[in-house]
């Protein structure tokens, strides 16, 4: 985004050539959507559509002079009715004084689709939550549509709460394990960060699959819990690392 941003603010561009090459950059980069805002929050898209996003939060960030990669979000943009999306906000720049703002959406469903595409054994997955706790991206999708937050949902109903202490560890920015219960299975997780975004993902799995195979004294022993410390973070390390790659290609 920062090329394009640089790009499209060549000032000998007419505004026709200038939404011409945003026009480009939208179809070979594959986003849902490019557009350039002036410095009132006036949108207009590769296609001239006049959006107002001056009271948004990550207008006014990148106004700031912030780059913004928001949460899976509804389409403010009209685009999309069935999907969620993820916006990039990136501030355009003369020098050093801000002249008005690049933004891009690509659909947030996909954080769904990798996550279901991240298997552990025969019923493990990937979850990811937002810093509030908010599902973003689950197997279930239903589930990132409706932004489930089981903190707030164990406020009542406790079955919940063993889940509700994993998240809030994961959304306080913590890497380690965790066991909960979850819909009546007993589940083992390992969690960590995303960096750049405020969010963090988990691979669960049910405990009988984890501990299946192990004898009564392995699995009540400090070096179980260690190698399924160990194996749980080197997986999310990998996973967040390509993650983090994939956001930080887009801006």
């Amino acid at each position: 985004l920062e090329v394009i941003a640089r790009n499209v603010n060549d000032a000998k561009l007419t505004e026709e050539q200038r939404f011409a090459k945003l026009k480009d950059q939208e179809i070979r980069s594959g986003y849902l959507m490019l557009g350039i805002s002036d410095l009132d929050g006036k949108l207009t898209t590769s296609n001239k559509e006049v959006v107002d996003i001056k009271d948004e939060d990550f207008f006014q960030k990148a106004l700031a002079g912030e780059k913004v990669i928001t949460d899976p979000t509804e389409d403010i943009f009209g685009r999309s009715t069935t999907n969620l999306i993820i916006i990039y906000a990136i501030p355009i720049k003369v020098g050093s004084n801000v002249q008005g703002v690049l933004v891009a959406t690509t659909y947030g469903n996909e954080f769904s689709t990798l996550v279901s595409n991240i298997k552990f054994g025969e019923t493990g997955y990937a979850f990811m939550i937002n810093k509030n706790g908010d599902i973003i991206a689950h197997i279930n999708l239903s589930l990132a549509l409706s932004k489930t937050n089981y903190i707030m949902e164990a406020e009542h109903d406790e079955s919940f709460q063993e889940l509700a202490d994993t998240l809030i560890l994961m959304k306080e920015g913590n890497t380690g394990t965790g066991r909960y219960h979850y819909l009546g299975v007993d589940k083992y997780c390992g969690f960590a960060p995303v960096k750049l975004t405020g969010w963090s993902i988990a691979v669960t799995s049910a405990s009988s699959e984890v501990l299946s195979g192990l004898n009564q004294l392995l699995k009540n022993s400090v070096i179980f819990a260690l190698i399924f410390m160990l194996i749980g973070i080197f997986t999310i390390y990998l996973i967040t690392n390509n993650i983090t790659r994939s956001l930080g290609a887009m801006v």
